[in-house]
């Protein structure tokens, strides 16, 4: 008989393996916090004071001093006043309330998205974790965008400007004709009227001056057209803004239809029917070219048959919903994801930049709105429009 001591063991096979799976979970999960971008947290929030428990090693990357530096320190200790005092009453406020919190905070000329949301223990003991995330580039990428777009909306301004001179001219020549055959007339009669020998003016004195009021009111009306007329274009091209940063929606829509006149072309029709609206956030230029730039998209949609432009409005809360409907030939659907890339378009080359519902997202969302569009390829499509009610504005 062997006197070698015999040595027990508790654990059995299926005990240890699943110590063993723990072991390399513990070990996957430490790893992937370690190498993601992610910068991980546990804190301790308690007597006014928000302090760390436990974070991820790459906290050295954004405040320069190892982790184990951090342990038991509050914010106040580890970043600027202004800075710590927000994260500190931020974390009060969900160990508090037991809410999910969503920040972006800036530090050092970066920018940060955190979510912290409260942990209990076993003892009932609420600690705060949480995760932060470097999201400068994003956010310059999407300042990059709207500065994109924002140079796009002046570039299509500009190009347009030729198209836009021309499609106006005859409108402006109209009631200029009016204006220059009224004084010419005003003129006349007036001379006639100084020379005693005239027996028109003897006879027929009273009536003649009429024709003179008549003509010199029609006169006035169409100067006041060509002023208008000028207006539309000045606010379109040069991009000039309301101060009051305001706008009445049928006002918009009657200039926007107007700058977009060029484009509408034979069995194409238009119908506005808006009702009475509370004025809704934006300058009238920015208006005037958002659907501007909708309208020329409709206009263009025409396929083989007439084409029915549409144009409605209703309030929805604080918010105008204006739709913009037409019967062309609609937008397959592959094509529908790529339709608000700035320079994309289905047009042939010289028909179209591609930037006209680009532009019009930019402005729209600038004002706190959206675009958006659906389409049935050979039925037609639907934009729709939502802009907020300006302040102060009943709605």
């Amino acid at each position: 008989m062997s006197s070698e001591p015999v040595v027990s063991s508790n654990v059995k096979p299926g005990q240890a393996t699943l110590e063993a799976a723990r072991r390399e979970a513990a070990e996957m999960l430490s790893l992937f916090i370690q190498r993601s971008p992610i910068y991980a947290y546990i804190k301790e929030v308690s007597g006014g004071e928000s302090r760390v428990l436990h974070a991820s090693e790459n906290y050295r990357q954004m405040l320069g001093i190892p982790v184990a530096e951090m342990i038991d320190k509050s914010m106040e200790e580890l970043f600027p006043a202004e800075l710590a005092a927000k994260m500190t009453a931020d974390d009060l406020a969900v160990v508090g309330g037991g809410e999910v919190l969503h920040v972006e905070e800036e530090l050092a000329g970066r920018t940060y998205a955190s979510v912290k949301f409260p942990i209990v223990l076993g003892d009932r003991r609420t600690l705060l974790a949480g995760y932060t995330i470097d999201i400068t580039e994003q956010r310059r990428a999407e300042a990059d965008r709207r500065e994109l777009l924002v140079r796009s909306a002046r570039s299509e301004r500009t190009a347009a400007l030729g198209t836009l001179a021309a499609g106006m001219s005859h409108q402006i020549n109209n009631p200029l004709t009016y204006v220059i055959a009224g004084i010419a007339f005003a003129r006349e009669q007036l001379e006639a009227a100084r020379n005693p020998g005239h027996s028109a003016w003897r006879a027929h004195g009273e009536a003649r001056q009429a024709e003179v009021e008549e003509a010199l009111r029609e006169a006035e009306e169409g100067a006041h057209r060509v002023k208008d007329l000028v207006a539309d274009l000045c606010a379109f091209a040069l991009g000039q803004r309301s101060t009051d940063a305001s706008c009445d929606l049928p006002s918009a829509f009657e200039r926007a239809a107007k700058v977009a006149a060029h484009a509408l072309a034979g069995g194409t029709t238009l119908t506005i029917a808006l009702p009475d609206l509370p004025p809704v956030a934006g300058s009238q230029a920015e208006l005037i070219q958002l659907f501007a730039c909708l309208l020329v998209n409709a206009y263009q949609a025409k396929g083989d048959g007439p084409n029915r432009v549409r144009v409605t409005a209703e309030l929805r809360g604080r918010k105008v919903v204006v739709s913009i409907s037409d019967t062309g030939n609609g937008i397959p659907a592959e094509v529908l994801p790529k339709v608000f890339l700035p320079f994309f378009t289905t047009r042939a080359i010289g028909q179209g930049k591609g930037l006209g519902l680009s532009v019009a997202l930019g402005i729209a969302q600038g004002l706190g709105g959206s675009v958006e569009l659906q389409s049935t390829q050979g039925q037609g499509t639907t934009v729709t429009v939502t802009l907020p009610v300006a302040d102060g504005s009943s709605g």
